[in-house]
């Protein structure tokens, strides 16, 4: 996939899967970290929820010796060979998860109100730029807000046809105007 692909068109939320990049999972001892963040040209975050970015890396920090690393596909080789590189000073395990996953952007003024539907994390409780693994009606999840308005929503492949049901559904929800009691 080279763009993204608009999936709801019916709905205040504008919801959008994500084309395929480039996604690890980092793990190491936090001894290691600021060789890992040389080694990458990166400073990996030191506290969980904090996310660090460059250019066309970004390191999101789920554990306190776990990384998501999210990169554009054509630093998927540098990133593997200058971990590559530490490697015997700075053991660690990295692993390739992009096919694994599948990510939702949910833009709109009520896309707070989206994520709401289905996981149990309080998006007022997350400031821009900070990310979390939770649940998304069953489904693991990481959960960032890119912006105010602005949610990115990673689940596993297998769970995509029902989550992307769900988001749908709940999104036409969102539209319809209730009448205030």
């Amino acid at each position: 996939m080279t763009a993204h692909s608009h999936l709801a068109a019916n709905g205040p939320v504008q919801i959008d899967r994500l084309p395929l990049a480039a996604r690890f999972s980092l793990r190491l001892a936090l001894a290691d970290r600021v060789a890992a963040s040389a080694a990458l040209g990166l400073d990996l975050p030191d506290r969980i929820g904090q996310i660090a970015a460059s250019a066309s890396r970004r390191a999101l920090c789920l554990g306190p010796d776990e990384w998501q690393l999210d990169a554009t596909a054509d630093e998927a080789g540098p990133i593997r060979s200058a971990l590559a590189a530490i490697y015997p000073a700075h053991p660690h395990s990295l692993v390739e998860i992009t096919d694994r996953e599948v990510t939702f952007r949910l833009s709109g003024p009520k896309a707070a109100e989206l994520v709401c539907v289905a996981s149990p994390r309080d998006p007022a409780l997350m400031p821009p730029g900070i990310g979390a693994r939770t649940i998304f009606d069953m489904a693991q999840a990481v959960l960032t807000r890119e912006a105010e308005d602005t949610f990115t929503l990673t689940i596993w492949n297998s769970f995509a046809p029902h989550v992307s049901a769900l988001l749908d559904i709940a999104n036409r929800e969102l539209a319809v105007d209730l009448p205030e009691f």
